[in-house]
């Protein structure tokens, strides 16, 4: 289980825990080739209002991240648990692969409800999730991508996810 909401004094590493639900945009692909082998792609190309750099032809953000990005195992008890790619400094999960079991990414769902959520969230009601952590909390937990029984989770902030 995650921690609790960080106190005010990591108010910048909230924020940059929960940038990507506020203005993401990835996309993820999933696809299968002729012999049923199945492909789960993403393309992380955040940073949709922080800025489109022309001379590049990308968003800025995403250019400012691209050198903190890595790819990483979770080991507990000498097993790896699930391997996720990430960028420095984020503790949630965008994307993530269990070896022999299933992937899953988080891509940005906008709808006209992004405000109220994040509002509530700062104004006290933490009974909304965060998708990257409950995802990093599925990929730390699930054996299969068919939960049993299924568990809805409440959201804080509209999202997607391809499992």
């Amino acid at each position: 289980m995650l921690p609790p909401p960080f106190s005010l004094g990591s108010l910048p590493a909230t924020a940059d825990n929960i940038a990507y639900e506020l203005e993401g945009a990835c996309t993820s692909i999933v696809a299968q080739n002729a012999q049923g082998q199945p492909f789960h792609a993403r393309n992380l190309d955040f940073g949709l209002f922080l800025g489109w750099d022309n001379k590049t032809d990308t968003w800025q953000l995403a250019e400012k991240l691209r050198p903190l990005l890595f790819n990483a195992q979770f080991v507990k008890g000498g097993n790896v648990m699930f391997n996720g790619t990430y960028y420095a400094g984020f503790v949630g999960l965008l994307t993530g692969m269990k070896t022999g079991g299933f992937s899953i990414t988080v891509d940005t769902r906008f709808d006209l409800h992004l405000d109220k959520g994040l509002f509530n969230w700062l104004e006290g009601d933490h009974s909304g999730h965060f998708l990257a952590f409950t995802t990093r909390t599925v990929m730390e937990t699930a054996t299969s991508c068919v939960p049993s029984p299924p568990s809805p989770v409440r959201m804080a902030l509209p999202c997607a996810a391809s499992l």
